[in-house]
C-alpha cells in the first residue's frame, strides 16, 4: 500500500495532493486499517511529509460515510499508474 501512495502523492500536481491523498485513504480505508496498524510508519514508508499522517487518519474516520463517485476512483487508480 505504500507504493501505491506514493504514486497517488508524486502523480499529483501541488494544488491537489491532499486531496488525492484522501481519496486514496477513502478508497482503500478498509485494507489500511487491516494492514497498515502503525499509519506514521505508513506514511513514512510511502515518502510522504509527516503531517499526512493527520490527513490519512481523518479520511479512514470518515470513509465509512462517504462512497466515491466513478471519477474519485478513476483519480486513484489513474494516480497510482508508474508513468
Amino acid at each position: 500500500m505504500d507504493t501505491k501512495l506514493r504514486l497517488v502523492y508524486q502523480n499529483s500536481e501541488r494544488s491537489v495532493k491532499v486531496r488525492n491523498v484522501n481519496l486514496f485513504a477513502i478508497h482503500f480505508a478498509d485494507r489500511i486499517r487491516k494492514e497498515e496498524p502503525d499509519l506514521h510508519k505508513f506514511v513514512k514508508r510511502s515518502g510522504l511529509p509527516p503531517g499526512y499522517v493527520n490527513e490519512v487518519s481523518k479520511a479512514l474516520r470518515i470513509a465509512e460515510y462517504v462512497i466515491l463517485s466513478d471519477s474519485g476512483v478513476d483519480i486513484v487508480n489513474s494516480l497510482m499508474k508508474e508513468n
